[in-house]
């Protein structure tokens, strides 16, 4: 069985979880959407770049011990709760862990340009949408058994790469080589310790 990994966590965020995700971030659901449709494969990319090394398996590993899944059973709840800005908190902690601070903002000034809405809104979503990322793939590894291990799910990502570059908004695969070259892997090495 294909397992397109964009699709696969696009799926958590149907319907009303999205439109109550257009309220939370206060833009629309069509802006909402786009954004996050935008963001995805971004985070995508940037996940297989990082974890494309023989390290990979641990990064992701390290990753995962972070995240709880069970997130993904609940996003509607979480948002009219009022608990998402924690779960977005939590999310741009995880983003800035394995990216480096510099990249994640410039990540949220391009991606909230791109899709038309404000930097604040750009910051939340971006937060919220990387603890529903990682979570997604651990549940594919640990739950679903549709992926046999953390290191198929490493080569998974590394030959959706291009897939995920191909999502992206234009002009941001080079933002992201140019901090690639800057030194953020160091920062990703030193989440597997």
């Amino acid at each position: 069985m294909a397992v397109n990994l964009v699709e696969t966590v696009m799926s958590n965020l149907k319907g009303p979880v999205l439109e109550q995700l257009a309220g939370w971030i206060g833009e629309s659901p069509q802006k909402t959407q786009a954004a996050t449709q935008e963001m995805i494969p971004t985070i995508l990319s940037e996940l297989a770049g990082k974890v494309s090394g023989a390290e990979g398996a641990g990064i992701l590993s390290s990753i995962f011990d972070k995240v709880d899944d069970g997130i993904l059973d609940n996003l509607g709840s979480l948002l009219k709760k009022g608990e998402a800005s924690k779960v977005s908190e939590a999310g741009g902690g995880l983003l800035t862990m394995l990216f480096g601070d510099n990249l994640v903002t410039k990540l949220i000034g391009a991606l909230g340009k791109s899709a038309g809405i404000g930097g604040a809104s750009s910051k939340s979503l971006l937060g919220f949408l990387a603890p529903v990322i990682f979570a997604g793939l651990k549940r594919l590894v640990s739950k679903n058994g549709l992926i046999p291990s953390v290191k198929w799910l490493v080569g998974l990502l590394g030959k959706q790469k291009s897939m995920f570059a191909g999502l992206m908004p234009k002009g941001l695969t080079d933002l992201l080589g140019a901090a690639e070259s800057s030194g953020v892997m160091a920062a990703v090495k030193a989440i597997a310790k």
